[in-house]
């Protein structure tokens, strides 16, 4: 409410080409990219401000700025809790801790502008932090529930930006790479990834626009399904033998 009450943002050309794209999707007209288009920006973003538009709520270009932030803290603070919790077992001094930890975030002009900026940068690291902490997690517990948390926000993270995918394929790898990850659980997590990604780069390679801020072109794309392609298979034969029993040098040299 503050943000919208007292306009608690800031924005560069590049946030003006985000909310241009959410007021192009509250049109149905998303043919018609002209400013900015998923293949510059993403589609998480604009998809928050739009879905506000669709729920009654109005197409505010500030939305971004408030799930940012707030989504940041509450998972930095709760990951460190938990990874605090094994060693320190007074509740008082996990929490104090805890608290110290988070503020040392604020040691840098940089999180503060990020704070109120419309942008992908804060919510796609918000994303990326929870991922790789559900996936460390997840491991250490052997845990299903965290390894389908860390799969959800790094499908979030591979909405946000066009080159987030690469980063996201590097962390699968990584997890891949651990022999606590078994291979049905390399099948459920890395194929239901790595199809989503498939659809999702072919939905963004027949759109047709005209954005001056698009940095994937249409070969970009393909060579993008590719990839997706090339490492399905890779998950799908790391079950042989000789490769489960190198499956580290498997998926770290290959990726």
């Amino acid at each position: 409410m503050l943000f919208d009450k007292f306009n608690f943002s800031t924005g560069t050309h590049d946030s003006i080409f985000i909310i241009v794209m959410a007021k192009i999707m509250a049109t149905g007209d998303i043919s018609s990219w002209w400013v900015g288009s998923p293949r510059g920006f993403g589609i998480f973003i604009p998809t928050v401000s739009f879905c506000r538009q669709f729920l009654g709520f109005g197409l505010s270009p500030f939305a971004p700025a408030k799930l940012s932030p707030s989504y940041f803290l509450l998972t930095f603070f709760y990951f460190c809790h938990r990874l605090t919790k094994e060693y320190i077992t007074s509740l008082s001094i996990r929490v104090w801790l805890v608290i110290l930890t988070t503020l040392t975030l604020f040691s840098t002009p940089i999180v503060f502008y990020n704070i109120f900026y419309i942008h992908t940068n804060f919510v796609a690291s918000a994303f990326f932090f929870t991922a790789v902490c559900s996936f460390w997690l997840g491991i250490r517990e052997d845990s299903n529930p965290l390894l389908f948390l860390g799969l959800i926000s790094l499908l979030g993270f591979s909405l946000c930006r066009p080159e987030a995918p690469l980063f996201a394929l590097i962390v699968l790898a990584i997890l891949f790479s651990q022999t606590q990850i078994s291979y049905r659980k390399r099948i459920y997590l890395g194929i239901p990834y790595a199809i989503s990604m498939i659809v999702w780069h072919w939905l963004i390679g027949r759109m047709e626009t005209n954005a001056q801020t698009d940095v994937m072109t249409a070969q970009t794309i393909y060579q993008f399904i590719t990839i997706f392609i090339v490492f399905s298979g890779s998950v799908i034969i790391s079950k042989v033998r000789w490769i489960e029993k190198y499956i580290y040098l498997t998926f770290i040299i290959g990726w």
